[in-house]
């Protein structure tokens, strides 16, 4: 357990001597006072190291660029770019591999949705040069 700095432990005597003394209207407002200095002896402390933040990154940017290339190539293209990266990159497939995983998956979406559900995803330029509506 992290040692409290030495106001607050000043404090706590403080506190523990106004019980004693049956002066309990200083009590609480001691209390908090005491809270107030503990949460920002808390907030001092780091939230993310350098380590998780670029974990958090690795997925956080490729997420927002697959939204960027979803927005003007499509649903389908994006999803096989972002596949292909996850599948390479972070499950250590090898290219060729994460590739095909990106592909497969855009076909069965296109199966589901544009096939058996008839809801026509986002379409980009190249499914429309390819005759996918």
């Amino acid at each position: 357990m992290q040692e409290l700095p030495r106001s607050l432990n000043q404090q706590q005597k403080e506190v523990e001597h106004l019980v004693g003394q049956g002066n309990r209207r200083a009590v609480p407002r001691q209390l908090a006072f005491g809270c107030i200095q503990a949460k920002s002896v808390e907030l001092r402390e780091t939230f993310l190291e350098s380590e998780q933040t670029m974990r958090l990154l690795s997925f956080f940017v490729p997420m927002a660029l697959f939204v960027v290339v979803t927005i003007f190539l499509g649903v389908y293209v994006g999803t096989t770019l972002y596949l292909f990266y996850v599948a390479w990159r972070h499950g250590k497939y090898k290219p060729y591999v994460a590739l095909l995983i990106g592909i497969a998956f855009s076909v069965a979406l296109y199966l589901v949705f544009e096939t058996a559900f008839q809801v026509p995803l986002l379409k980009g330029p190249i499914e429309d040069m390819l005759g996918i509506y």
